[in-house]
């Protein structure tokens, strides 16, 4: 019947869950390492001319 849950779909289920956390967490972590990279940048004074950055 269509529509109708397969017996194997719990198992499926799970598995699509369980990679749907895993990408979750990892993108988490990468927008926490970006975050901290830019972020020791961020607010600081502008450049003058002729001024390296740190």
């Amino acid at each position: 019947m269509r529509g109708s849950p397969r017996p194997a779909a719990s198992g499926l289920a799970a598995a699509e869950a369980r990679l749907t956390l895993i990408l979750f967490v990892v993108g988490g972590c990468a927008g926490l390492v970006y975050w901290m990279i830019a972020g020791r940048s961020a607010g600081n004074a502008p450049l003058e001319a002729g001024q390296a950055p740190r």
